[in-house]
């Protein structure tokens, strides 16, 4: 049943573990960012009491404890902040909040292989279609600030799935490592495995954390039932083959082991009505662009239909609001919308440019360029209240025998039918149809991207 709240390891050479440990920190915070940061931490332990109410851990028909959460801001209204004016003409500029810094060693493999296009640089190891986004340290600065972005939507936590004292975890699309890192430092009796296809992880992590390079859309060499969890986030753009991805989930994950799904949406909301036509316009090609090589927006029903395809059940999904700028009234989403417009202003080129230039024909670097300053001007306007979603779903690989109560019977009924069977004429069977749900409308519309 699904409850929708709205509100032998993989063969890389050598040369691509990454498991070396020096003294560098993972990232360090600016000065102004230490100082954007104090402030923060004022307002944001006066809004305990506003924080996520959290319902208690029950017991529930299948013997496991679940954490139901809703997000008070996801399932009501984001208030405008009366405080703020109505400007005809303004740019909002919030870049002395400063950003993150990450290192990491270079390696003299192959699978260190780049290629520069629009001043930007792209991996190209598994071919050069494979990730459309950048991997150069600009992104893996706005990678790591956008963790701290999700992490402020879940209330601090890395995770939803109700999990317990896990012994491996997964990160599929590990990026720059640090949820791995996170989770590493938290269940510090677990050991936990990243995977990325590009080797941009730190080299200093916890001695139960490891990296890997691989393609997960390729066939894993992982043993069967050999993680307690697995954790996929942000990869709507990357993941062509779900179906093979899914299967090889369920396929690695324990019986009674949870995987959760993570994304940030890409269709864009206003509730008084004023969104911005050019950052609408953006998005719009983005999607179009993706709905092309096959990898549609994520919503909440893909995510859901991804899980029941795969086979798990106890399907749970979530949905919270991400405001563009600071424009809410409540504080912490005023905190979390000033850093989500933060890092749009790396994120817009990250998301948009090779997607525009490479699967949009008619659109040429300096059309892509001025579509993504156009749509980041529109987001930083104060006239604009918009917003999209982040969509989290988990679901638990079921035990071999769960089998479903409606497709069993009694022992007397069964008996009965056997009996009523025998009383008829054999007949030879025919091809069963199951229903299905309908195809997921990711509201795609044709537009003019060019």
């Amino acid at each position: 049943m699904v409850q929708q709240i709205t509100c032998a390891p993989i063969y890389v050479p050598a040369v691509a573990r990454l498991d070396s440990v020096d003294s560098t920190p993972l990232y360090q915070p600016t000065d102004d960012m230490r100082s954007c940061q104090e402030e923060n931490i004022a307002i944001e332990s006066a809004l305990n009491d506003k924080c996520v109410a959290v319902e208690e851990l029950h017991e529930d028909e299948d013997g496991y404890d679940s954490n139901q959460i809703e997000v008070e801001a996801c399932r009501g209204s984001l208030e405008v902040d009366p405080s703020l004016a109505v400007y005809s003409d303004c740019e909002l500029d919030y870049s002395d909040c400063s950003s993150y810094c990450t290192n990491h060693d270079s390696l003299s493999s192959s699978i260190n292989q780049y290629f520069e296009e629009n001043g930007r640089r792209y991996h190209s190891y598994f071919g050069t279609d494979k990730y459309l986004m950048p991997t150069d340290e600009i992104e893996q600065e706005r990678l790591n600030m956008h963790h701290e972005i999700m992490l402020a939507l879940l209330e601090g936590k890395l995770h939803l799935a109700p999990i317990e004292d896990p012994e491996r975890i997964l990160d599929i699309g590990t990026g720059t490592g640090i949820w791995a890192t996170d989770m590493a430092d938290i269940y510090q009796d677990a050991e936990v495995v990243g995977i990325d296809i590009s080797p941009i992880q730190p080299s200093w992590v916890p001695a139960n954390c490891k990296f890997e390079v691989d393609d997960v859309e390729l066939e894993w060499e992982y043993d069967d039932e050999s993680f307690d969890f697995i954790h996929v986030r942000n990869l709507a753009q990357s993941i062509t083959d779900w179906e093979t991805v899914m299967g090889e989930i369920y396929r690695c994950v324990i019986p009674n082991g949870w995987v959760e799904l993570a994304e940030t949406g890409t269709q864009i909301f206003s509730e008084d009505n004023t969104l911005g036509e050019a950052f609408v316009k953006y998005h719009d090609c983005l999607n179009d662009a993706m709905m092309q090589i096959g990898r549609p927006p994520p919503t909440s029903e893909l995510l859901q239909q991804r899980l029941e395809d795969a086979g798990f059940v106890d399907i749970k999904i979530f949905e919270f609001k991400q405001p563009w700028g600071p424009w809410p009234k409540d504080e912490r989403m005023k905190v979390i919308g000033s850093m989500f417009l933060l890092n749009a202003k790396t994120g817009m080129e990250a998301y948009g440019l090779a997607p525009f230039t490479r699967v949009l024909g008619t659109m040429d670097p300096q059309a892509a360029q001025k579509l993504c300053e156009e749509g980041l001007a529109a987001a930083e306007s104060p006239n604009h209240h918009m917003y999209s979603l982040f969509h989290v779903a988990y679901g638990r690989r079921p035990e071999t025998d769960d089998i479903d109560d409606s497709d069993c019977s009694s022992d007397a009924e069964g008996e009965a039918e056997d009996l009523a069977i025998l009383e008829q004429p054999i007949k030879m069977p025919g091809k069963v149809l199951l229903e299905t749900e309908a195809p997921v409308n990711v509201n795609g519309t044709a537009i003019a991207c060019a």
